[in-house]
Formats: C-alpha cells, sequence, structure tokens
C-alpha cells in the first residue's frame, strides 16, 4: 500500500496540501453541483423553486450537526478510520439523490449527504494541524485553498452540461462517483496521523469536557464569528445563484460560470498571496489587509447595484475583488483558529464549523429567498453579512487579553 509519507518537520508542499484539500471538496461540489437543476426540479415534483431550496437548507443543518461528532470522532478515533466510514456512507446517499421519486425523498437523500460530507472538511484541518506548525500551518491551508476552490468553478459548469445533456439525476451520479473516487484514495493513499497517545477519551464526560473547553472560550466566538459572517457574505450570490444569474442577468444553464470563475479565481489569487505573505506579515496584519479589500468591494457592489442594476460585467466584478479579500484573510484566520486548542483540534474544528454551517443553513432557507427578488436586495443582505463579520474581527483585534495576536513573524 502506497501512502504519502508524513513528517511534523517536512516541507508544506502543493502536492499535500492539494491532496487534503481534495478530500475536503466534498462539501462544497456537493451545494453547487446541482444549482442549476433547481428550475428543472421545481417543475419535475411540481414545487415551488423556494421549496427546492429548502434541500439546501437540510444539507447544510445535517452538515453543521454532524460536524460535532465528526471532529469528536476523529479525536477519538483517528483521522482514517471515520473518513472511510462517511465516504461510504456518502457515496450511498448520492445514489438515494439520483433515484429519489419525490421531492421529499431527496431532501431526506441531501441530508443525509450532509451529514456525512462533513468528514472531508475536519480531516483537512485536523490533519493540517496534525503535521504543522507555524507558519506553514497558514502556507498549507493557502495551498489547500487553491485545490478546494476547483470544486465551486466545476461543480456548476458540470452540473449544467449534465443537466443539458442527461438530465438532473446525472448530477448526482456524478456525486456518486466522485464520493467513490474520494473513497479509493483514503483507502490506499492516506495513512493516520493521530497516534493513539494523542487521542482523546470517547467518554460521555471528556467529550462534554472539551466542548465545554472549547464553548467557555471568548476568541471562539469572535473568530468563528469572523470567519462564518465574511465567508457566507461572498457565498450568498453562490446560494442565489439559480435566481441571479438566470431571473436577473438573463444567463442559461450552462453560463454559470459568470460568477463562478470570477469568485474561485478571486478567491485562489487571494489564498496564494496570503501564504506569500504568511513568512512576512504576522496573521493579524494579513487580515486586516484582507478586511479592508472586502469592505471597499463591499461599497462598490451596493453602488453599482443601485447605480446599473442586473448587468454584465458590473454585477460580477466588486464580487472578483471581495473574493481576493476573502481569500487573503481566509488562511490566516483559520490558522489562528486551529492554534486555539491544539489538543482537541478535531473538536474545535467541529464546533467551529457547526456554526458556520448553521448560519448557512438559515442564510439559504431564510435570507436568500428574500434577498433574491432584486440584485440591490442581494447587495444589502451581503453588506449586513459583511458587517457582521467585521464587527466580530474588530471586537477579537482590540481585545488585549488574546495572545494569539502576539504571535511573531517567522
Amino acid at each position: 500500500m502506497t501512502m504519502i509519507a508524513i513528517d511534523k518537520k517536512s516541507e508544506a508542499t502543493f502536492a499535500f496540501a492539494a491532496f487534503l484539500a481534495f478530500l475536503s471538496m466534498l462539501g462544497p461540489f456537493s451545494i453547487d453541483a446541482y444549482l442549476p437543476a433547481f428550475p428543472t426540479l421545481a417543475a419535475d415534483f411540481g414545487v415551488s423553486p423556494a421549496y427546492v431550496q429548502q434541500t439546501l437548507t437540510a444539507y447544510f443543518a445535517a452538515f453543521a450537526l454532524m460536524n460535532l461528532f465528526h471532529g469528536t470522532i476523529s479525536d477519538a478515533l483517528g483521522r482514517r478510520r471515520p473518513m472511510l466510514i462517511a465516504l461510504s456512507v456518502y457515496t450511498v446517499a448520492s445514489l438515494g439523490c439520483m433515484f429519489a421519486e419525490s421531492i421529499n425523498a431527496l431532501l431526506f437523500f441531501r441530508a443525509i449527504q450532509g451529514l456525512s460530507a462533513g468528514a472531508g472538511v475536519i480531516a483537512f484541518y485536523t490533519i493540517t494541524r496534525d503535521c504543522f506548525e507555524g507558519a506553514a500551518v497558514q502556507k498549507v491551508m493557502a495551498y489547500g485553498t487553491v485545490t478546494y476552490n476547483i470544486a465551486p468553478v466545476l461543480a456548476p459548469v458540470l452540473g449544467g452540461l449534465l443537466l443539458t445533456a442527461f438530465g438532473w439525476r446525472s448530477v448526482f451520479g456524478l456525486l456518486a462517483a466522485l464520493g467513490l473516487t474520494m473513497l479509493t484514495m483514503v483507502l490506499w493513499r492516506l495513512p493516520e496521523t493521530l497516534p493513539d497517545h494523542l487521542r482523546q477519551s470517547a467518554k460521555p464526560k471528556a467529550i462534554v469536557a472539551n466542548f465545554r473547553r472549547v464553548l467557555g472560550h471568548r476568541d471562539t466566538y469572535l473568530l468563528t464569528g469572523t470567519v462564518a459572517f465574511s465567508f457566507t457574505a461572498g457565498f450568498l450570490y453562490i446560494l442565489a445563484s439559480s435566481a441571479f444569474l438566470t431571473r436577473h442577468l438573463g444567463l442559461g444553464n450552462t453560463e454559470f460560470a459568470w460568477l463562478f470563475l470570477p469568485l474561485v479565481s478571486g478567491y485562489v489569487l487571494g489564498a496564494l498571496l496570503s501564504g506569500w505573505l504568511a513568512p512576512l506579515l504576522t496573521r493579524s496584519e494579513t487580515t486586516w489587509w484582507g478586511f479592508r479589500l472586502m469592505s471597499i468591494s463591499v461599497g462598490v457592489n451596493v453602488l453599482l447595484s443601485y447605480a446599473k442594476g442586473p448587468s454584465l460585467p458590473w454585477s460580477i466584478v466588486p464580487l472578483f475583488f471581495y473574493a481576493i479579500g476573502q481569500g487573503l484573510a481566509g488562511p490566516a484566520l483559520k490558522s489562528l483558529l486551529s492554534d486555539l486548542f491544539p489538543s482537541i483540534a478535531g473538536t474545535a474544528a467541529a464546533l467551529r464549523g457547526s456554526m458556520q454551517w448553521l448560519l448557512l443553513a438559515f442564510v439559504a432557507g431564510v435570507v436568500v429567498p428574500k434577498a433574491s427578488a432584486s440584485v440591490v436586495d442581494l447587495a444589502l443582505a451581503m453588506m449586513c453579512l459583511f458587517l457582521l463579520g467585521g464587527a466580530c474581527w474588530f471586537l477579537f483585534s482590540i481585545r488585549a487579553s488574546a495572545p494569539v495576536l502576539d504571535i511573531q513573524r517567522t
């Protein structure tokens, strides 16, 4: 069996980061691939587009709930075995979506997908934390982001092509094939990175104690809020992409790249810049530069939405620059988060991830149906979410007792 050799002192290579990021691609791929099919699903099942939107909510809510268990299980049993189980369940759930005969059946299997897809995201953060330290953590996360963000641009394009050629069921067939591919890769290529002596107890008392430890730290909420709100602000347009692109901009099912390509390109550019700056700036400084760029982009987006309405390329350009700022700040923020609880990285990542995905579930089910009425409403919703993220970062950064801000350049 050929496996990747992992050494805590090894160089943060792009290849290793890309491998980890590929495992975490399952989450975004499962979200974006079937977005072009929303109108077709509504017509086939005889329901409203808002009802189809709830398949996203079911996925996000299940993803957030199970994230708690993915992290705890990975801290107790290691990283590899939970991934094998989760990917097996995901593949079966994708086949269930493919053969669903009603919208309620689709809702059920989408929830099962959400329960299992989070294992890849947890694996990305925990294995990175297992294997690297200091600035190398930010570098791996930045490199991983480059690969991770291939999914959002490929998924809707492939989904649109499959939808046009073979119908919406083929999209879920693609997800099943992806799950099976990842299962094979983990089986043959992923070693265990958490030694037995570093594993946490799986007893309920120990689990509750670890949860209380994470939830009792104020920085958990401030840093998680910073990541969750600023990320969701940009992700809002992906959640609303069916209405934004087809209804407001008049684009077809195969033209989703108009939105996804600039967003992903911007995020990748920002992430590469973040990795390059890792040895030169503190993580706090890198984050501030990212937030400056995001704030300008949000303001310009609101102004252009009022002045020009839905129009190409002006409805897209500010989102591109927002994505650069988000990509710049994201790896630094996630690196700060990973340093808060290194001994229970899985539990900490799970709790933070659950908070973020619960926010996405709320935005997908409540905010998007209302904000999709116009490009102005979308721009204002984005601004509100960003301001909440900015407020969390500001409160964290001015806390004199936050020791992570004192980490020196390495």
